[in-house]
C-alpha cells in the first residue's frame, strides 16, 4: 500500500540534531503529501530532501506555524489579516 500522506513529526532538530535517514526517491509519487512539521531554522530533513524531486506536495513546518498564527489571530480578534504577513514572518530567521 502506498501512503497518501507522510508526516515527519520528530523533534530532533529542536536540539540541533540531525535526522540522517536516507529515503529512496522511488518511494514518493506526485499523488502524495509530504508534511515535515519541523520549523527549526529552515532545516530540511532527509525525508524532505528525498521527496523534492518526486513532484509530490511538500509542506514545511514554517507553513504550519504561519497558519497557526493566522488562525489564532482570527480566533482572538475575528479579523482576517493577509495570510502573507504570517507566512513572511514564519520564514524569517
Amino acid at each position: 500500500a502506498v501512503s497518501k500522506v507522510i508526516v515527519n513529526a520528530t523533534p530532533v532538530f529542536a536540539g540541533g540534531g540531525d535526522l540522517s535517514f536516507d529515503f529512496s526517491p522511488e518511494i514518493f509519487n506526485k499523488n502524495q503529501i509530504i508534511y515535515d512539521i519541523s520549523y527549526c531554522d529552515n532545516v530540511e530533513s532527509g525525508l524532505f530532501k528525498s521527496a523534492k524531486d518526486s513532484d509530490c506536495l511538500l509542506i514545511r513546518g514554517h507553513e504550519m506555524l504561519a497558519y497557526q498564527g493566522f488562525m489564532s489571530f482570527f480566533s482572538w480578534t475575528a479579523k482576517k489579516p493577509p495570510l502573507s504577513i504570517f507566512l513572511n514572518a514564519a520564514e524569517k530567521k
